[in-house]
């Protein structure tokens, strides 16, 4: 298990001092990827096939509050490894080593140049250090809006330049940024799973979908052509005990 210790700062909390989902998958995006720079053998495979790691989903967990001043500690290990896909757990704790967070997310090994699936080599696979898949319910990495939810039409968003990261398209955290202006003030997440299908990049608009019930949220951004960048489905407090 590779960790990192981090502190909760202004900037990662709201308006209602509670922590941002963009800046919590910033906090874990950035734990996973210093694991990266830190493993021989993941850097030996991108060095060799001039490869890297696309996010394909995440499944977050919030079991307990953060604020302001909070030591934390991210924790991260790869459980599976195949040759275009791996998966991984994520851990954040107080200083107490009390749970705040668990999570589980998926990605796509691709070459850096073209995108396109790029297998890790059977020697690299054969030595790929794994950790055992941590104990928590595991959803289905598709996200599926509630089907009794209506269609509801946001306004458009156009891609500024703000939001797009040195991968050339926008970072997984501004999604999460556009997301949060359709939660309701008294929608408490428990949970919340995203499925990421294409990247949006620099001029393109983004159209919002939403789907509102009681107790789950669900926001697909898409295309002119309703081909969808990402999906996100928020669960409401107290929902999954149901």
């Amino acid at each position: 298990m590779f960790t990192v210790r981090d502190r909760i700062k202004s900037s990662h909390l709201g308006r209602d001092k509670k922590i941002r989902l963009s800046k919590l998958i910033e906090i874990i995006q950035d734990a996973c990827q210093i694991q990266l720079d830190n493993c021989e053998v993941t850097q030996e495979y991108f060095s060799r096939c001039n490869a890297t790691t696309y996010i394909i989903y995440w499944q977050i967990d919030l079991l307990g509050d953060f604020h302001y001043g909070m030591d934390i500690d991210v924790s991260t290990y790869v459980y599976s490894m195949k040759k275009t896909y791996g998966e991984r757990n994520v851990f954040i704790r107080d200083d107490k080593g009390d749970l705040l967070v668990q999570a589980a997310g998926g990605g796509a090994n691709v070459n850096k140049d073209t995108g396109e699936k790029c297998p890790m080599p059977k020697d690299i696979l054969a030595v790929y250090p794994l950790e055992e898949k941590w104990d928590m319910e595991y959803l289905s990495r598709k996200v599926h809006f509630p089907a009794e939810a209506e269609e509801k039409f946001m306004e458009p968003v156009k891609v500024s330049k703000s939001m797009i990261d040195y991968n050339g398209h926008v970072n997984n955290a501004r999604y999460l940024d556009i997301c949060e202006e359709y939660l309701r003030d008294d929608f408490d997440v428990a949970r919340f799973m995203i499925a990421y299908q294409k990247p949006a990049k620099y001029g393109d608009t983004i159209h919002p979908v939403l789907y509102d019930t009681e107790d789950q949220i669900g926001i697909a951004l898409e295309d002119e052509n309703r081909e969808c960048y990402i999906k996100v489905m928020y669960y409401k407090r107290g929902s999954l005990d149901n």
